[in-house]
């Protein structure tokens, strides 16, 4: 359980750095914490009497926490789509607005506020992604 549970948040770091580029290994792992609840649950099962029902009790509060987990997972993993998506498209709008201004009044004034606009919002690099003009850090 506890390695599920770390893999799964080392899988959501990685994700929200913008490392991981498919949901696949969340989705996995959210899987192996499920199988290691329902493998708990059938363990329980040699268990007679009070003890048995504080196990099961136990059990409950235990696939409440991983449901809300999973909860959480799904809205992590839409918010983080939107973002990654913001961050590429912010990029892409700042390089594009870099090579419309080439030569325009004022230039290196509009550059350097779109630098430091672009540090503002990108203040990590995407992985595998470059700023193509000069100017943009």
């Amino acid at each position: 359980m506890i390695l599920n549970d770390a893999a799964l948040q080392r899988d959501v770091l990685r994700a929200r750095a913008g490392l991981l580029r498919s949901y696949d290994p969340l989705v996995e792992a959210m899987g192996d914490l499920r199988r290691a609840t329902s493998d708990l649950r059938a363990a329980a099962g040699i268990a007679v009497g009070a003890s048995a029902a504080e196990i099961a009790d136990r059990h409950g509060r235990l696939m409440a926490a991983v449901d809300a987990q999973e909860d959480l997972l799904e809205a992590f993993k839409s918010d983080n789509a939107v973002l990654q998506n913001s961050r590429r498209y912010f990029g892409h709008v700042s390089n594009r607005a870099a090579e419309l201004l080439a030569g325009a009044p004022g230039q290196d004034l509009i550059h350097a506020e779109v630098a430091a606009l672009s540090h503002a919002m990108l203040p990590k690099p995407i992985a595998g992604r470059t700023c193509a003009h000069p100017s943009i850090v």
